[in-house]
This record gives C-alpha cells, sequence and structure tokens, in this order.
C-alpha cells in the first residue's frame, strides 16, 4: 500500500510544485513528515523524480527546521 500512496503523490506532483494551489500548506508540511523518512520504512524514492524535488521544495522554505535540528 505505501508504494501506491507514493504512486498516487507522484501523479499530482508531476505538473505542481505544491499540494494545493500551487502554494505550500498545511498540505505539504504533513505529507513531508512521513515521506521525506520513506527509505528509513524500506521505500526507496528513486522512481520517484517529482516526489524527490518537492521534498528539495519544502526543505527550501523559509523557517524550515530538520527533525533532527
Amino acid at each position: 500500500l505505501g508504494y501506491l500512496a507514493l504512486d498516487a503523490l507522484e501523479s499530482g506532483l508531476v505538473e505542481r510544485e505544491f499540494l494545493v494551489a500551487e502554494t505550500f500548506s498545511i498540505a505539504d508540511i504533513a505529507l513531508y513528515a512521513y515521506t521525506h523518512v520513506a527509505d528509513e520504512g524500506g521505500f526507496d524514492l528513486e522512481p520517484y523524480p517529482a516526489i524527490r524535488a518537492w521534498l528539495d521544495r519544502v526543505v527550501a522554505q523559509p523557517g524550515h527546521v530538520p527533525i533532527d535540528a
């Protein structure tokens, strides 16, 4: 089921910068929380270029604080 969720997220991000209305929102924050550590759950994000680019955009947002900070 995890890869089905990643497939859906990837297809939703192929033509947009963020998840809702092209604006960084709480939706991005909520999904980032688990998606950025997908590898820890055994999920490979290499086949998901749109997700990886989106993760980079989220990290680049002003005020982003890494969870390990």
